[in-house]
């Protein structure tokens, strides 16, 4: 059979030497806006942030941020420019407004203590001790918060009640009609029960809507009983990770530090206990194997933006000092 013939192909297909063709592989390798997490230097690591059509896994004990940094993540992206479907089945649209409120809350502040009041009202807000409208006048800083969260406001969509019981279908929907970049989803195995089958349809929903979809995934006892978590120790662990093209996965600094290390003492543990390290476990289109840390702030429900990389190495699950 000749080359000639060979590009001649049926629906679904096409032969290499169209793809060839200057004016196809032209559009095909057009370089395209990577969507950056805003969390640095975990954009450097993935060559400036989430891709198109990638399921990006985020695993982690309970408690440890991982819908911390989705909401975290959903604010960076959409103060970029970016369109951001929040899909939170953990928690009510109003818990949300609030997470995203203290992150604003957060950026404003240099200390905590300043941030007390404005935190307090937030707290009432969530309990439902206090309206919207009271909340915003309760702090000057809550106003200038919410001033800053309604400029992002038009490009971030979150799941209402009925979306949060209507399993694939709503979250199909919303992606459909919002045409959003990124798809965040908090978590795989609420979105009708199944870990695995949420896995399979993130990354079918990533393909069909050119978005990119991040996903918690929660972990199994044995998981959550190691000293360090790692991939296997993910609810459907094999699935996830053949269909992410991304894992992250979070561990409490101090609690894979080993106490009988000569450079263990209590100044390190302090600084320990406020990090938590994000580890790449498996990256498609770049370097895995790679182990950041950022400082919590929990009271902001957010974590410093500005990282690291871990400077001990990571053996046995535990941190040995080169």
């Amino acid at each position: 059979m000749s080359w000639e013939t060979k590009t001649s192909t049926g629906a679904g297909a096409i032969g290499l030497a169209d793809l060839l063709n200057e004016e196809r592989s032209a559009a095909l390798s057009a370089t395209h806006q990577l969507r950056a997490t805003g969390f640095n230097p975990l954009d450097e690591v993935l060559s400036g942030g989430l891709a198109p059509e990638e399921l990006v896994i985020v695993g982690g004990r309970p408690g440890i941020g991982k819908s911390v940094a989705l909401v975290q993540w959903a604010r960076n992206l959409a103060r970029a420019g970016n369109e951001v479907v929040l899909a939170c089945y953990e928690h009510s649209e109003l818990v949300v407004m609030a997470q995203l409120l203290l992150i604003e809350i957060g950026g404003l502040v240099t200390n905590s203590i300043e941030s007390v009041a404005a935190r307090g009202a937030v707290d009432r807000l969530i309990s439902r001790r206090a309206s919207w409208n009271e909340t915003l006048a309760a702090d000057p800083i809550i106003a200038e918060a919410a001033a800053r969260l309604d400029a992002i406001s038009e490009r971030i969509t979150v799941l209402d009640r009925s979306g949060r019981t209507g399993g694939y279908d709503t979250l199909l929907n919303a992606t459909h009609h919002h045409s959003p970049d990124v798809v965040m989803v908090d978590h795989l195995q609420r979105i009708d029960g199944n870990a695995a089958r949420g896995a399979e349809f993130c990354k079918q929903l990533a393909v069909d809507s050119s978005a990119t979809v991040v996903a918690a995934a929660t972990t199994t006892d044995g998981g959550i009983a190691d000293q360090r978590l790692r991939q296997p120790g993910l609810i459907d662990a094999a699935v996830l990770g053949h269909e992410s093209d991304i894992e992250i996965l979070l561990n409490d600094k101090l609690s894979i530090v080993s106490r009988n290390h000569s450079a263990f003492d209590s100044v390190r543990a302090d600084e320990f206990r406020n990090h938590v390290v994000f580890s790449i476990e498996k990256n498609r289109r770049g370097n895995g194997d790679v182990d950041l840390e950022f400082t919590r702030d929990f009271g902001h429900r957010r974590f410093h933006t500005t990282g690291g990389f871990v400077t001990e190495r990571l053996v046995d699950h535990v941190l040995v000092r080169e």
